[in-house]
């Protein structure tokens, strides 16, 4: 497998794959979230900039993955964005969406992304990197556990 993994840096680059994106951030989402895809982006647009912010996509490297829709070689997206402690103020980046084109999960790509996307938020000053499971998802959480993330807070909701 070869994989490029890019940085989206710029509004423009983002807007360009908002097409490709929008379905997977919907499916993160939830079809009772009362947000859009699109506000997602534009949420992510005005964040950019900022150090906890990493957009990050593997792409095909050498030739095209017709597996991956619509003639793109998008593979994979992993979005990063601040967390902010609401009590402390103190702010960490967390990988809001790691996904992977369903042809090509289960050969380290998202393994990649994370590890990339560690390394990247790191040199930008973090100390950690945080990342999300719903409490109920033993598959993802015993992923992240394999790949060194250790459980620190929970999180309690009540309705």
């Amino acid at each position: 497998m070869h994989v490029d993994l890019a940085v989206v840096s710029t509004p423009e680059e983002l807007r360009a794959l908002a097409a490709l994106l929008e379905p997977w951030i919907a499916e993160r989402l939830g079809p009772e979230s009362g947000t859009t895809p699109a506000q997602v982006l534009t949420g992510i647009e005005r964040r950019l900039a900022e150090p906890e912010t990493l957009v990050l996509l593997a792409r095909s490297g050498a030739q095209p993955a017709r597996a991956a829709g619509a003639g793109s070689d998008l593979l994979g997206v992993l979005i990063a964005l601040a967390h902010v402690d609401p009590f402390s103020g103190r702010r960490r980046p967390e990988i809001c969406l790691l996904h992977v084109h369903t042809s090509w999960r289960n050969r380290g790509l998202a393994r990649a992304l994370v590890a990339d996307a560690t390394r990247r938020l790191h040199a930008a000053g973090a100390r950690a990197v945080m990342a999300r499971a719903a409490h109920n998802d033993d598959a993802l959480i015993s992923m992240g556990e394999r790949w060194g993330f250790v459980r620190t807070d929970e999180l309690m909701e009540r309705s």
